[in-house]
């Protein structure tokens, strides 16, 4: 487990007020409150989660503002210090977006493992300038998909009007990709520490790629919902190809339903064995591992 801190610093993150794409966003959050409540809050954290064997890194923050700050670093530099101070015996880390902005404005310095959201494809540059350095997958892949829906032909569209999205893990908005591109990149970079994945289970809002907030209002999206992003779907079941994301997860996680898909990506060179259903010999046919 990360544990993470914070969301915003000081400047806060605009937000819809009214609604999901309705009104005018607003500045409202965290950031009103950071400097009276910043410092203590991670104390706190750290404090209450630290003899939890489960957690292996603190997260300062993510996605912060700071990052294109030229003074970002001191606010990172004083919450990694007191991670730090309050238990010795972990590494900190935080989930930079701005890699560019992060690097040169040195708060990714100030951090012991540098975590970055969706940059696999630029994972072997990093890594090249920076030898020291062993990066983090803060975030990753957010490929959206419907649990038992399979459209073809095979395609990347934006939306369908079905509402569903297909489960090939062939779509991602903008600023994401499908699995194998991480996959790929941790498998074939030493210096890689494993991925977070957005996101383990699907939620109410942010129906991606429907009621996109960078457009007016359409009436045709509703009644999407769900953020379409999860592993595991609204009901607590995988969504059959993104089990791959698990690198064949225990069967226990999705019953008797399949648990690896015969169409499924390959599995990592680090995915030695698959746990195999007991009540499911296609569970069981549907896993393969590499040797």
């Amino acid at each position: 487990m990360k544990d993470e801190a914070l969301d915003e610093f000081t400047p806060t993150k605009n937000k819809w007020v009214v609604g999901w794409n309705e009104g005018q966003p607003g500045r409202f959050g965290y950031g009103e409150i950071f400097a009276e409540w910043g410092v203590r809050d991670v104390q706190d954290m750290v404090r209450r989660d630290r003899n939890h064997p489960s957690v292996i890194l603190w997260s300062i923050g993510n996605e912060v503002l700071e990052q294109a700050d030229a003074d970002g670093w001191k606010i990172a530099r004083r919450l990694t210090d007191i991670c730090h101070e309050e238990d010795p015996t972990r590494l900190v880390t935080a989930g930079f977006s701005q890699r560019e902005n992060a690097i040169r404005n040195r708060l990714v310095d100030q951090v012991d493992v540098p975590g970055f959201n969706y940059q696999a494809p630029h994972y072997a540059a990093i890594l090249e300038d920076h030898p020291r350095w062993s990066v983090l997958g803060a975030e990753t892949s957010s490929c959206v998909s419907s649990r038992g829906v399979y459209h073809l032909p095979i395609e990347k569209y934006r939306k369908h009007p079905s509402r569903q999205l297909t489960s090939y893990d062939v779509i991602a908005p903008p600023w994401a990709y499908a699995p194998d591109v991480e996959f790929d990149a941790q498998d074939r970079l030493a210096r890689t520490l494993g991925e977070f994945v957005w996101t383990g289970f699907d939620y109410l809002g942010e129906p991606t790629p429907y009621f996109p907030g960078d457009e007016p209002r359409d009436e045709n999206d509703w009644p999407a919902r769900s953020s379409y992003f999860g592993i595991l779907d609204l009901a607590g079941r995988l969504t059959e190809l993104r089990c791959t994301e698990l690198r064949c997860p225990p069967a226990s996680l999705s019953g008797d339903s399949p648990i690896c898909s015969p169409r499924a990506s390959r599995p990592s060179s680090w995915a030695r064995s698959c746990p195999r259903s007991p009540r499911s010999r296609r569970a069981a046919s549907g896993c393969r591992s590499r040797r």
